[in-house]
């Protein structure tokens, strides 16, 4: 926490955020090592920000760290990507103060999700 004042007044800010590790398998301990790593910050009215992402981060963990965020009671997340990169599952915001992010409707996100690819039938076997 920060306190600024004039000598006669003052304000304080504490920035609420959360760091996300990525994982490459289920861990066996809290400290596992990470393959990727970025930045959760609460926003007013159930919207959260992801920022500053880099590692091996795939759609399987983007789906996984949504769905913690709509399990947690967020409605909405923003993604702040860079240039050429796209936001999974989301939509980019073109007008107002977010334009430029990638917004995540939580409550419908299953909408957007692409069919598990199921693995080849085997053969049958001929005789």
């Amino acid at each position: 926490m920060k306190t600024y004042d004039n000598g006669g007044v003052a304000v304080t800010i504490e920035y609420e955020r959360a760091t996300v590790r990525i994982i490459d398998h289920v861990p066996s301990s809290e400290r596992a090592p990470y393959v990727g790593i970025g930045q959760l910050t609460r926003l007013p009215r159930g919207a959260a920000l992801l920022s500053g992402f880099s590692g091996q981060i795939t759609r399987a963990h983007c789906w996984l760290l949504l769905n913690a965020l709509l399990n947690d009671g967020f409605t909405v997340a923003y993604m702040d990507r860079l240039e050429g990169h796209v936001g999974p599952f989301a939509e980019r915001v073109t007008e107002g103060d977010f334009a430029g992010l990638w917004r995540v409707d939580l409550s419908r996100m299953c909408d957007r999700r692409r069919p598990r690819k199921s693995a080849p039938a085997a053969a049958e076997a001929t005789s």
